[in-house]
């Protein structure tokens, strides 16, 4: 039987959109496919070593847990370590190995919006989410970097931390403890990954529960938080200042930073990054309200 033109529209609407999100994901993955090449750079002659350590047995803990700089990245060691046995340490595995977080991470997000929201109003619901895909996927990312993948993979933890607070089935003890483990995968990614405590705990408060229960968890989770802070402690060796600002200095350079950080994956040019950064602060909320 044909389908009527009201259904023939419909389904052409949802193939649109649909071609619309999956534009800057193939954009992405053919970026890194034309341009990555199989050469180590900067950061990631540190791992060789770890494959000598490995091969001869001789990986012990404290390799996987030293300092990076100032950030501890016992995860991403763990799969650096996977990726060049696998791999003979083709860099490219690092790298498609960094779109596949990316892309999984996104199919969260909108997972996350659609639950969050729901779709009110359906245009403006897939405009925010096309946009957020954009910045996603934005070729201003270090695709061609694989030693990123501490970044996207806090991402994704954070991503599927909210999501599994979310209303299901699954039991609220169980949604805590993978939440936490999530946060804890983050925490040893990269120091800003320790922030994801923070970011997912309005969502912990949400779990059903007594007001004795939501305590008792906020408390375990803030025990947690400064645990992970505990460990981090440990050795830390903070690099050296290389310049000294005063404290309206130090205010201004935050709010410069943070600006340039939400405007980086659409612009590079430095006379634009803060007008960007500024319009992406505002038009987000707005759209996430509006939809």
């Amino acid at each position: 039987m044909f389908d009527t033109p009201r259904r023939s529209l419909l389904k052409f609407h949802h193939s649109g959109l649909w071609v619309g999100y999956l534009l800057p994901v193939l954009s992405a993955i053919a970026f890194v496919g034309y341009f990555a090449v199989d050469v180590p750079s900067f950061d990631q002659w540190v791992l060789p070593g770890l494959f000598e350590k490995t091969a001869n047995g001789n990986l012990t803990f404290p390799d996987l847990f030293a300092l990076h700089n100032t950030h501890r990245i016992f995860f991403p060691r763990l799969i650096f370590i996977g990726l060049g046995f696998l791999s003979q340490w083709n860099i490219k595995a690092e790298l498609y190995f960094s779109l596949g977080l990316a892309i999984i991470s996104f199919l969260g997000l909108y997972k996350l919006s659609l639950s969050a929201n729901g779709v009110t109003h359906i245009y403006l619901f897939h405009l925010a989410n096309f946009l957020a895909c954009i910045l996603f996927f934005s070729l201003n990312q270090e695709w061609l970097w694989g030693f990123q993948i501490p970044i996207f993979l806090i991402n994704f933890c954070i991503i599927f931390a909210l999501l599994i607070f979310m209303p299901s089935p699954l039991n609220p003890r169980h949604k805590f403890l993978i939440a936490a483990g999530l946060c804890a995968i983050a925490s040893f990614s990269s120091a800003q990954g320790l922030v994801s405590w923070l970011a997912v705990m309005p969502s912990l408060i949400s779990l059903p529960g007594n007001a004795t229960q939501q305590r008792k968890r906020s408390l375990i989770w803030l025990l947690l938080f400064l645990l992970s802070c505990g460990l981090y402690a440990i050795g830390y060796q903070r690099e050296p200042l290389s310049i000294t600002l005063s404290g309206w200095e130090r205010v201004y350079t935050f709010i410069h930073f943070w600006l340039n950080v939400l405007a980086a994956p659409i612009v590079q040019s430095p006379p634009n990054l803060l007008v960007i950064g500024l319009s992406n602060y505002h038009i987000f909320p707005v759209f996430t309200i509006l939809s």
